[in-house]
């Protein structure tokens, strides 16, 4: 089920990349980062970078080492890294929050809200400059 809402910028959602993308694009559904607010005449688009748990080899500048401390608990706390040359707009309907399971008494899904600190999305943002070969 898509968001309803645009989400806040730093916001950490689960994104279902489309099936027609091939490697090295994203394949599956991922964490994701949204980095920039809604769009004025655009409201139903969202600009993310994708989270990956492999270290990139080798590290370049368009890639960032998030807090795992910020990140939901249920992606588990292990390396994560912002793979931010892989820059993607999307429709609000390939996004979800994250799912951490279900209530046991009424069988209700439970989610996890997770947001970056701002110091790791400046660092997102530095580095798409990089992507994006802005610096």
């Amino acid at each position: 089920m898509g968001l309803r809402h645009h989400p806040k910028i730093g916001d950490v959602l689960m994104c279902a990349f489309p099936d027609c993308l091939r490697a090295p694009e994203m394949i599956k559904t991922r964490p994701v980062v949204v980095v920039t607010k809604e769009l004025r005449g655009r409201a139903s688009l969202c600009t993310v970078v994708p989270l990956s748990t492999t270290r990139p080899d080798p590290v370049f500048d368009f890639h960032v080492r998030i807090d795992e401390q910020r990140l939901p608990q249920s992606l588990g706390h292990q390396e994560t890294w912002a793979k931010c040359d892989m820059l993607y707009m999307f429709c609000l309907d390939r996004f979800d929050r994250i799912r951490c399971g279900r209530d046991r008494s009424t069988g209700r899904r439970i989610y996890e809200t997770g947001r970056i600190s701002v110091d790791d999305l400046a660092k997102i943002r530095h580095a798409i400059g990089f992507a994006l070969s802005l610096r």
